[in-house]
């Protein structure tokens, strides 16, 4: 169980390290800030899609709902970045969402006794009840 969220935590970083060193050139510009926040949103949706290759389904609910925040905040970024806003608010809002998934993932995601606690926005998709275990060789 703990292999899944620790492999699931490394892709984060990795992510988060890659987008760091590409994007560092990246002009300061509207086109330059699209494709900051683009690729941001890009990353989002794809370590979205690999979280269910990680994870048990109700933290997989939790993780896909925290990744999908931050597209959201992406696409608020730029188009704030463009309105001339302070960046405060999405650098503090990034760093937010990094933390929170960060503590969702390592936090225990049973009571020990065998009953799984509920996902943290209380819902689990149907589409993923049955292929919990169909992960790489199964890291849960």
């Amino acid at each position: 169980m703990w292999r899944g969220r620790l492999a699931m935590l490394a892709l984060i970083g990795g992510a988060i390290g890659l987008h760091s060193f590409l994007m560092a050139d990246i002009p300061n510009s509207p086109q330059g800030m699209l494709m900051f926040h683009g690729s941001a949103a890009g990353l989002d949706l794809l370590l979205l899609f690999c979280a269910r290759f990680f994870l048990q389904p109700e933290m997989t609910t939790d993780i896909e709902v925290l990744f999908f925040l931050s597209i959201l905040v992406n696409f608020f970024g730029w188009l704030a970045y463009i309105a001339y806003a302070p960046p405060i608010y999405y650098n503090s809002s990034m760093w937010a969402l990094t933390v929170i998934t960060a503590v969702r993932l390592l936090t225990k995601g049973d009571y020990g006794n065998g009953v799984t606690r509920r996902a943290w926005f209380g819902m689990v998709h149907s589409w993923r009840t049955g292929r919990a275990k169909q992960n790489f060789g199964g890291l849960d």
